[in-house]
């Protein structure tokens, strides 16, 4: 028993720190983003067959280009990284009972949180309806 408890001890101080890289994705269940026909032959579209779903979401963190992924479980496991959101400007939201979709929260928060360093939604205009500008800018309207 002596033995046991500081293994038991060590283990929970471990799993304490552990942050899961999905948290940072917002996740629809059942859904999956399918490109418009414009963008079906999209480049910037990755297949990774085979990843698990926290090396998938690991991966779509570290890359520039990822701002989604679909999470496919049948007929095999694969990971698409997306280029884009469910926005509906360049792919749409559709039922596959074998997929999940997982997109970035701050590509898909409706609102700016803090001082808006990782804010990345499409609102262009505050709620007095002034302009949108640069964080650093004072020009037209001072930020208050």
């Amino acid at each position: 028993m002596k033995l046991l408890l500081p293994f038991i001890l060590l283990t929970v101080g471990l799993a304490a720190g552990y942050r899961s890289p999905l948290n940072d994705f917002q996740r629809s269940e059942g859904r999956e983003l399918v490109p418009t026909p414009w963008n079906s032959d999209s480049p910037r579209v990755l297949l990774l067959p085979g990843l698990n779903l926290e090396d998938c979401a690991t991966r779509c963190s570290l890359s520039l280009d990822c701002r989604a992924f679909n999470y496919e479980t049948r007929p095999t496991v694969s990971c698409k990284h997306l280029p884009w959101v469910g926005d509906g400007s360049n792919a749409e939201v559709k039922r596959n009972v074998n997929c999940d979709l997982y997109e970035k929260k701050v590509y898909v928060r409706q609102c700016i949180v803090g001082k808006g360093e990782d804010y990345r939604g499409k609102v262009f205009t505050t709620r007095s309806d002034l302009t949108c500008q640069q964080w650093w800018s004072k020009f037209p309207h001072d930020h208050r």
